[in-house]
């Protein structure tokens, strides 16, 4: 990604907005039961972003219910 700040020809904008949606992905991944394991192949221990209880299943109906608070929270923060 940081090369692709230096050396992109739309400029550091898309770079950045590229960079921006790895991590929100990373982040997502990461309040999953699975984690992520974000050293490897260093390390094979995953990392959580939510205690174990709140931990979101993919598939599951809370995942629909956060996604549904997610876009409503995103609509009234652009029409604000």
């Amino acid at each position: 990604v940081l090369a692709a700040l230096v050396v992109s020809p739309a400029g550091p904008g898309v770079a950045l907005v590229a960079a921006g949606g790895v991590a929100i992905g990373v982040a997502a991944d990461a309040c999953t039961p699975a984690g992520v394991t974000l050293w490897a192949p260093l390390s094979r221990r995953s990392v959580w972003l939510l205690p174990r209880g709140a931990r979101i299943r993919t598939g599951s109906w809370s995942e629909a219910a956060f996604a549904a608070a997610a876009a409503v929270a995103l609509a009234f923060g652009l029409l604000a």
